[in-house]
């Protein structure tokens, strides 16, 4: 759980998951990651007009987990380096 001074607040789960992903446009590896899933929220969280938080934490902040960066790095041997492209209907995480 987290609570920020306005008074909005957060909670959720670390899970443990598969990404998929694709390196020089061959699909069909995946990267074993922990990631957190929220599950409550209130405060400003419900008014403003944001669809979503993606958060890429450094590897290991506060004893919390893992980091997807951090376990795409692993996997691929890319730098920690990326870039996010969204757009309304897509988008791309760029190591």
């Amino acid at each position: 759980s987290v609570s920020y001074t306005e008074g909005s607040s957060i909670r959720g789960r670390l899970v443990r998951d598969e990404v998929h992903y694709a390196v020089d446009g061959a699909s069909g590896r995946t990267a074993p990651t922990v990631f957190g899933c929220q599950t409550y929220e209130s405060g400003l969280f419900h008014s403003q007009q944001a669809d979503g938080i993606a958060g890429f934490s450094r590897a290991g902040s506060g004893g919390q987990g893992g980091s997807l960066l951090r376990d795409l790095c692993a996997a691929t041997g890319a730098p920690a380096i990326f870039s996010l492209c969204l757009s309304s209907d897509s988008g791309a995480l760029v190591m």
